[in-house]
């Protein structure tokens, strides 16, 4: 066989959540997107996340989901729970690239709530409205919160090629199955994933990250409250803090990542918004734009999904 044609497996994406574990696979046949397998573990409701008993049940369940699944390889790329990040944005003074970093931590250490020494640090440095100024997102884990994750992974007995967030996972995500055309790489994309207990919300321009934010406002909030005028409120907040920082740059697109069957309530209020900002509004389920083979065993049921795997996909996408 052609070394052309022979096919590419992807990492192993796990987004480990408080709720749940999402696991996915993705390869490359002749240049075509395929998926290997996928799986959810939903979190007994008597376990707390962050515990050891949690730590030692995820490994435990990512351990038995890969071993007795139709998984390739065990090289894993983990995310890192979305309430375990902080993520700020802030404006520094422009200075050279070899004083970036510092400079970032020195602005950090007020803002942290744990120690700046203690903290992991991912920035991207954006253009100013101002010349002698750079707009940074700062994305930040504590480090033992990160080296739990890593025992989680490593009880688990899988290879660790990587550890990444759900920013750049949806954005990549994004990236591959919704802005593919040579047009798509100029317009600002908004990105909504709804959760359980939070959502997160992304704004970026093809893989050019501008703002990420996680709201402590999901699908069992909307429920209980009968609405999502909170969350919209959200959305506009952010809104209005990107387009204060980047003048120069309009959204123009919002996408709702969810599985087929997305959150009805959800939908109507983001067209809602979407026609008041005069944008595109979208559902974007990369299950369905990969387009699995219906004959293929699966170790979920993708009919009638409402799982978003975006970020799973993502982690999975990350080499």
């Amino acid at each position: 066989m052609s070394i052309f044609n022979r096919k590419h497996f992807y990492p192993i994406g796990i987004d480990l959540g408080t709720n749940s574990i999402k696991i996915a696979q993705l390869y490359l046949d002749n240049g075509k997107l395929e998926i290997c397998d996928a799986a959810m573990i939903l979190k007994p409701l008597d376990l707390e996340a962050g515990t050891g008993r949690w730590q030692r049940w995820a490994a435990g369940e990512i351990k038995k989901t890969i071993s007795s699944g139709h998984f390739k390889n065990d090289k894993v790329v983990a995310g890192i729970i979305s309430d375990e990040l902080y993520i700020d944005h802030i404006k520094l003074r422009k200075v050279e690239e070899s004083e970036l970093e510092e400079s970032v931590r020195e602005n950090m250490k007020t803002k942290l709530p744990y120690d700046a020494t203690n903290a992991m640090l991912k920035y991207i440095a954006l253009p100013s409205n101002n010349p002698k100024e750079l707009n940074i997102v700062v994305i930040a884990a504590e480090k033992l919160k990160v080296e739990r994750h890593l025992a989680i992974l490593e009880e688990a007995k899988v290879e660790i090629a990587g550890m990444s967030v759900w920013p750049f996972a949806m954005s990549r995500t994004f990236t591959k199955f919704f802005a593919r055309r040579e047009a798509d790489k100029n317009k600002v994309a908004l990105l909504l994933d709804v959760g359980h207990r939070h959502s997160d919300i992304v704004i970026t321009r093809h893989e050019d990250l501008f703002f990420a934010r996680s709201v402590k406002h999901g699908l069992e909030d909307i429920k209980e409250n009968g609405s999502c005028d909170i969350l919209i409120s959200e959305i506009n907040a952010c809104v209005r803090y990107f387009e204060n920082m980047h003048k120069a740059d309009r959204i123009s697109r919002i996408m709702f990542l969810s599985g087929s069957c997305a959150d009805i309530n959800v939908c109507r209020a983001l067209a809602s918004l979407g026609k008041e900002m005069e944008v595109v509004t979208q559902v974007g389920d990369c299950l369905e734009a990969i387009r699995p083979n219906p004959t293929k065993r699966l170790s979920f049921e993708r009919r009638g999904s409402t799982i978003d795997w975006s970020v799973a996909f993502g982690l999975s996408l990350t080499e």
